[in-house]
């Protein structure tokens, strides 16, 4: 499963001879996967490491674009490895299914108030979340003087690690409890 905050997709193989052998002729090989998804000509064709010569691991790594990604409901596909040897093709693989998740159409703040905008994907021990706050004053003459959000996270899985602000405000006031997973910020002026 993909999401389009989390799509950097790696492959893993093994090539082998004919008779099983890890050691295989690299020259004039190439390898790449295709990714094709139902109903729809192949989308994405990337090509792969070599694999070592002696032990025929490899690796496949691709970035998807976000144009890839649905809006609405999940795409599901599927990935073939490819070897070639020259113009003809050596041999091909089933690699697996795979399964882009829809990215929400996130509406702007057009009213006087704030956002917060959550990443897409999961996240797992070690990951950073990152989590943009936006305000809006409703109308333009309205200025920006002060605001305030508490953010509530859980504390035995989850640490504050920093925040960045704006330079257009002066800075605001931090109050970090690690022990109940609050964040409380508020600037005046």
């Amino acid at each position: 499963v993909l999401y389009a905050d989390r799509s950097d997709l790696r492959i893993g193989y093994q090539s082998t001879g004919s008779f099983g052998e890890s050691q295989i002729q690299l020259s004039g090989l190439s390898v790449s996967f295709v990714m094709s998804f139902e109903g729809e000509v192949p989308q994405l064709v990337s090509s792969c490491t070599l694999p070592s010569s002696s032990s025929g691991l490899g690796e496949c790594a691709a970035l998807l674009a976000g144009e890839l990604f649905p809006t609405s409901t999940p795409r599901n596909g599927s990935i073939v490895l490819v070897q070639r040897y020259g113009d003809g093709t050596a041999g091909t693989a089933y690699v697996g299914l795979v399964r882009l998740e829809p990215t929400p159409t996130r509406s702007p703040l057009t009213a006087a108030g704030m956002l917060a905008e959550l990443p897409l994907s999961p996240r797992y021990v070690g990951d950073d979340v990152e989590i943009i706050v936006t305000a809006n004053t409703g109308e333009e003459t309205n200025a920006l003087t002060s605001w305030s959000f508490e953010l509530l996270y859980p504390s035995a899985s989850m640490a504050y690690v920093s925040s960045e602000f704006s330079r257009l405000y002066n800075a605001p006031l931090v109050s970090v409890n690690a022990s109940t997973g609050s964040y409380l910020i508020s600037s005046i002026g």
